[in-house]
């Protein structure tokens, strides 16, 4: 068999199938192996690799939250001691920084053990993902085969991360935009805990006029944003506010380990040497192309499907704090693109950068520490021009007139 990666024909999908079922059985095996591993000194290894990793920050937020003393969380010496206190070890460096919002959602996981909590979590952030991507497969199955043979959903698991909800949310709400414009636009809503990833969501619901789900969007969003008031009052939000001013100081100003799990404009340019000014005008520029881009495509009458691919690939670009485990929304792009592949064929060289962007996550690291190669915007990069590419050369039924969106019906 002849390796050809300009369009990897050989990549059939049941080949794909095979390759995700071995992955998702190593990647589980590892994942016990790594949990058990962590708990040689209690709830952390003797290296100090904690059990559940991450989960730490969001149980903590969500302990402070039932008390109804969430400022307590952004008070960073307040939180080492909780969590010091909590894992039996000192100078472990968890933080909580998350808003208000957020923590609506973690009260329930503080309510259990740490443990149980996270293994629900976990539980949680898989079914949020498969039901998610349900709507683009044809079965359960597949697609909880899919969540578990996700690179980046190892990852998220491994580090107790949130990236499993966040896919589910902004992937499941543009797969079933067309057909449940309300509930798309209340998904899109439930990602206020973590908006960064949603910024461009707004102008493509413009851009095709899809008002129900824009309106269904921000009431979601206002609602959120009331209850956190309501539980939490004010002081939980200022306390937020002023932890975001130290905390964006500390994380995009100053080099630290995070970076090597960072795949932003803004951190790309820092890795090189540039001082933080000259990064947010490279990070800037880069967000209005985004939103130029998305704009001009979505209001090109195509499929759904293309241009999802587009504003999820964009996404990436018009936020400086993105970590490498949000790539787990990329397993849409696959299933989106191969959906449409019998009318828009993959390009040459689309499915190899496809795979690098969804095996990037678990070399990262490795590539930053090692060469202070920071690849990863340039594998998107890649990535989004293709996108663009074929939804620009898709042909348009309706004479280049803006398409109605489905909230108009």
């Amino acid at each position: 068999m002849k390796l050809d990666l300009k369009h990897m024909a050989w990549l059939t999908p049941d080949r794909l199938q095979r390759y995700a079922m071995i992955w998702a059985v190593a990647a589980m095996a590892i994942f016990a192996v790594d949990l058990y591993g962590r708990t040689s000194q209690g709830l952390s290894s003797d290296e100090g690799m904690v059990f559940g990793t991450d989960f730490v920050s969001f149980w903590g937020g969500g302990h402070f939250a039932a008390k109804r003393e969430l400022e307590q969380a952004y008070d960073f010496l307040v939180f080492k001691e909780f969590h010091d206190e909590l894992l039996g070890r000192e100078d472990l460096g968890f933080k909580y920084d998350y808003p208000p919002i957020a923590a609506l959602f973690l009260i329930p996981f503080a309510l259990l053990p740490y443990v149980p909590g996270f293994f629900v979590w976990v539980a949680l952030s898989i079914a949020a993902f498969a039901a998610g991507l349900r709507p683009v497969l044809t079965s359960w199955r597949i697609s909880i085969l899919a969540v578990l043979a996700t690179p980046a959903m190892f990852l998220n698991l491994v580090l107790g991360q949130n990236a499993g909800f966040t896919a589910g949310l902004m992937g499941g709400a543009l797969s079933i935009l067309e057909r449940r414009p309300a509930l798309a636009g209340v998904l899109i809503g439930l990602l206020a805990f973590k908006p960064q990833l949603a910024v461009l969501v707004p102008f493509a619901f413009i851009a095709i006029g899809a008002w129900r789900s824009f309106i269904w969007a921000a009431a979601t969003v206002i609602f959120l944003t009331g209850a956190s008031l309501l539980v939490f009052g004010v002081s939980g939000w200022e306390a937020f506010i002023a932890h975001s001013r130290i905390n964006g100081e500390l994380m995009l100003a100053e080099e630290m380990y995070a970076w090597t799990h960072m795949v932003s404009v803004f951190i790309s340019v820092r890795l090189f040497g540039l001082d933080a000014t000259p990064a947010f005008i490279v990070q800037g520029t880069f967000s209005l192309a985004s939103v130029v881009i998305v704009t001009l495509v979505w209001r090109r009458d195509i499929p759904i499907e293309l241009k999802s691919s587009v504003l999820v690939v964009a996404s990436f670009f018009v936020t400086p704090y993105l970590h490498v485990y949000d790539f787990t929304i990329l397993t849409f792009v696959v299933f989106w693109r191969t959906s449409v592949q019998d009318r828009f064929p993959f390009l040459p060289w689309e499915k190899l950068t496809l795979a690098a962007a969804l095996l990037l996550p678990l070399v990262n690291a490795n590539l930053v520490d090692m060469a202070r190669m920071p690849i990863g915007p340039l594998i998107l990069f890649a990535l989004l021009i293709l996108q663009v590419r074929v939804a620009l050369s898709a042909p348009q039924q309706n004479k280049g007139q803006p398409q109605q969106g489905p909230a108009l019906t």
